[in-house]
């Protein structure tokens, strides 16, 4: 959890929240291979005035497959937000077919 003294300092102009079937590891790859994002501690993450915070949950099941399980938070100017989410979801997201 974050802390009031932090939110106050950080002067959050949108705040999201999204759980994602993508283990950890292969999430904070994405956020290191991103010449613009600083790593602040391992599963924390800097892009201009956005910060990235991660959050391993316990995992999920289709069937009997094990699915991963990660929360991704995303805060702050909402310009930054929304471009390093974008390019986030392209990463991520993918269409059956």
């Amino acid at each position: 959890m974050r802390s009031t003294c932090f939110r106050r300092w950080l002067a959050v102009e949108m705040t999201v929240q999204e759980n994602w079937g993508v283990s950890l590891p292969r999430i904070r790859e994405f956020f290191q291979s991103q010449r613009d994002v600083k790593k602040v501690r391992d599963n924390h993450f800097r892009f201009g005035r956005c910060e990235i915070f991660l959050t391993e949950r316990s995992g999920g099941a289709v069937g009997p497959i094990p699915v991963p399980r990660t929360q991704v938070e995303f805060a702050g100017d909402e310009r930054d937000t929304e471009e390093i989410r974008r390019r986030f979801h392209l990463r991520f997201l993918s269409a059956g077919g």
